[in-house]
């Protein structure tokens, strides 16, 4: 950060490593869990946002379906967010080791997802809010469906960053 006796310059607002806890691939409406985030700048409005849609339903603008990749021995799969959801990049085209070799642009997420609810709304730059869903809502879940987070900035930059699939039922 940078301070003159005029202004002072804050490092760009930033979200990212958006993650609904360690190896968690099922959510319970119900019971309430945490969501961590990492984030830079100025405390902001932090909006929780969950979508839903199928991983398979993302592909390359070009129509070209997106491939799984090796990354340092593990296997990636789907579109690598990088910085915002608006300029996500997917393999389609790998090595013959399996490694990332060519990638298109994904189609935008708000394009192949559908905003269900708005979970938390809070200004923060601590990285942390604890959700609930409801028992008693019929947005979510559908059958088959996956979920995931999607934690934005509000501030002029539309930084956004998204968590991993999962599901979501009854407890």
């Amino acid at each position: 950060m940078f301070k003159s006796s005029c202004f002072t310059l804050f490092p760009r607002q930033l979200v990212s490593d958006v993650s609904v806890g360690k190896g968690v691939d099922t959510l319970y409406k119900g019971i309430p869990f945490n969501v961590t985030w990492s984030s830079v700048g100025i405390p902001f409005p932090i909006p929780v946002l969950l979508y839903d849609g199928l991983p398979g339903q993302r592909f390359a603008v070009s129509g070209e379906p997106c491939l799984s990749w090796t990354d340092r021995g593990i296997v990636r799969e789907g579109c690598l967010l990088s910085f915002d959801l608006k300029s996500e990049m997917c393999a389609t085209k790998v090595d013959e080791s399996g490694r990332w070799m060519v990638g298109g642009m994904c189609k935008p997420l708000y394009e192949t997802y559908r905003l269900v609810s708005v979970l938390h709304a809070g200004v923060s730059t601590d990285g942390l809010a604890l959700i609930h869903l409801a028992a008693r809502e019929t947005a979510f879940p559908s059958a088959g469906t996956m979920y995931t987070l999607v934690v934005t900035s509000t501030a002029s930059l539309q930084m956004e960053a998204r968590s991993s699939m999962f599901e979501i039922d009854m407890p």
